[in-house]
């Protein structure tokens, strides 16, 4: 789901996307809310870099995180460095129980021009694999 106050709704080949309001920052993307089994999980999230950066800059794109209420399952951090070539950040969680009411959420720093994709993907997998960290 998007959250409207933090940015809004771009259509984009067949995509719904959020771009982040400068200056504005808070969770673009929520929800949706849904029930996770016992299991290993891959969440890709989608964030898009909109403008380019040298080698030296590695800006803050976004912070992202799994929840379901005040449990916390996954969080990073996620610097330019981090995203795939496609714009996709990778993260994994794992649950021994079954979870209600689960968000898939993208925190937007209000400071880098970014698309957001409002439905983050999400899979079961047999094992979990580190999330990408950012080189010093």
């Amino acid at each position: 789901m998007i959250n409207e106050r933090a940015g809004q709704k771009v259509e984009r080949d067949g995509r719904v996307y959020v771009k982040p309001t400068s200056g504005v920052a808070g969770h673009a993307v929520f929800g949706p809310y849904e029930t996770v089994e016992p299991g290993k999980y891959k969440v890709e999230f989608l964030i898009e870099p909109q403008a380019r950066y040298s080698d030296a800059r590695d800006p803050l794109c976004a912070l992202v995180d799994v929840v379901a209420g005040p449990e916390r399952l996954f969080d990073a951090t996620v610097f330019r460095s981090q995203l795939g070539d496609d714009g996709r950040y990778i993260g994994y969680f794992e649950t021994d129980k079954t979870l209600e009411r689960v968000e898939y959420r993208i925190y937007a720093n209000g400071a880098e021009p970014v698309l957001l994709g409002d439905a983050p993907q999400v899979s079961r997998v047999e094992a979990l694999a580190p999330a990408r960290r950012r080189e010093a």
